[in-house]
């Protein structure tokens, strides 16, 4: 060797002792094997080492599997602690029906958010890693699946979200799924039964904005409205704010009351639109009212008591509105349960089914399998409707085409006013 290469030989040696003199203690990593390749550039010898990645896991045929483990994530405590309650009682039903793929077992494995955004992320951190779960179903909001879908898309585990309707869950996030449509359909249809069947002129808007879904849905079905009826803003006579954990919303229906809109369009929770309509009763508040999907509970015409009578809303489900024997079955099944079939609980028997399908389809626990089987979901049977989980495509959802329930209160009862295909 000429005294130059070995100089440079030495060089290398010395800066490589050196740094790992200087470096800190760490933890041991395993072993990587790395390749060395020689290189001959300007007469001088430069060794590259070029790192090898460890091999892919394989996985093995589906039916040499031990067991499937899911992974549940909801907020069983806080604020979605009662729409959380449905959606497992629709993941249990599933379970119940279907409790293994193909002779293997399902494990659900239930971890509570406390409807809490960073808890989402330490949960569903969990069940990665700890539980080692080969899917997920979960969260109970878009905000909390925002959070912890987030995780889910960094390890690459397929999450099934049962009502996520904010485009962003899945949009630019490979591994992230939903059962329901988009905000952007929900307020399209609501906004067209408004001003094209109803013919309404003006709107009062309620809505929190402290909530993803609220702003989010409010802001859909604003633009739809304006542009159903000719574009002109001043449609909108006016917003009007409320925060988490307000109860007193006299002060908005004054207002609104004195504005007297044709209608009022509001995306506050369950509870908030409770009070909402005891009070505009006290108020002697006699304008009609349009809501979102939060009104899907089985005490909230009773609750909510006279204001609601009228009152109409978008839904992505009604046991009334679908006829198929996925949904006859499962409205038979949930009575026998002494359950009243509504969106939390039959959207989440629907994740639950299609992953299931999803994971048949692949013949494997392997992720990437289950994942591209999930984007060849195609006209699959639920009891909220046929299912297709469109293909993936950078800066779009990929939220599936599914059918919009347009429903209004009348002599105390739900009855359905449209389905509407997508």
């Amino acid at each position: 060797m000429s005294r130059s290469k070995r100089l440079v030989v030495l060089v290398l040696l010395t800066v490589a002792v050196v740094l790992a003199a200087c470096a800190p203690a760490a933890t041991p990593e395993p072993e990587v094997i790395t390749k060395v390749e020689t290189k001959v550039i300007t007469e001088k010898e430069v060794v590259v080492v070029t790192p090898t990645p460890p091999p892919a896991k394989t996985y093995p045929p589906l039916e040499e599997e031990e067991e499937i483990r899911i992974g549940v994530w909801l907020g069983m405590t806080g604020a979605q602690a009662a729409g959380s309650k449905f959606k497992l009682e629709g993941t249990e039903m599933a379970h119940e029906e279907r409790p293994d793929v193909n002779g293997v077992p399902v494990r659900l494995i239930l971890m509570d958010d406390r409807t809490e955004a960073t808890e989402s992320v330490n949960v569903v951190a969990r069940l990665i890693e700890q539980e080692k779960v080969h899917a997920l179903l979960g969260g109970s909001t878009s905000g909390l699946t925002l959070a912890g879908g987030q995780v889910a898309e960094e390890y690459g585990i397929p999450n099934v979200c049962y009502l996520c309707s904010n485009p962003a869950t899945t949009t630019n996030r490979y591994y992230n799924f939903s059962c329901t449509y988009t905000d952007a359909w929900a307020g399209l249809q609501g906004a067209k039964y408004a001003a094209l069947t109803k013919e309404w002129k003006t709107v009062a808007m309620m809505v929190n904005i402290q909530r993803d879904y609220s702003v989010g849905i409010t802001r859909f079905f604003r633009d739809a409205f304006i542009e159903l009826t000719g574009g002109d803003p001043s449609v909108v006579l006016g917003f009007f704010a409320s925060q988490n954990g307000d109860t007193d919303f006299t002060a908005q229906l004054t207002a609104i009351k004195d504005l007297d809109p044709d209608f009022i369009h509001t995306s506050l929770s369950y509870q908030e639109s409770v009070l909402v309509f005891q009070q505009a009763a006290e108020l002697g508040l006699d304008i009609p009212w349009m809501g979102v999907e939060n009104w899907d509970y089985p005490d909230f015409i009773g609750a909510s008591g006279p204001a609601v009578e009228g009152a109409c809303c978008a839904m992505d489900y009604d046991y009334r509105a679908f006829d198929n024997p996925v949904a006859n079955a499962f409205v038979d099944r949930s009575f026998e349960l002494d359950i009243m079939p509504n969106h939390n609980q039959a959207l989440a028997y629907d994740g639950y089914m299609m992953l299931l399908d999803a994971i048949d389809r692949a013949g494997t626990l392997d992720p990437e399998a289950i994942t591209q089987a999930l984007y060849e979901t195609d006209g699959f049977l639920g009891c909220s409707g046929p299912i297709t989980i469109p293909a993936y495509e950078p800066d779009k959802d990929h939220h599936p085409y599914k059918a919009v329930v347009v429903r209004c209160v009348e002599n105390g009862q739900w009855e359905v006013k449209d389905v509407v295909l997508p």
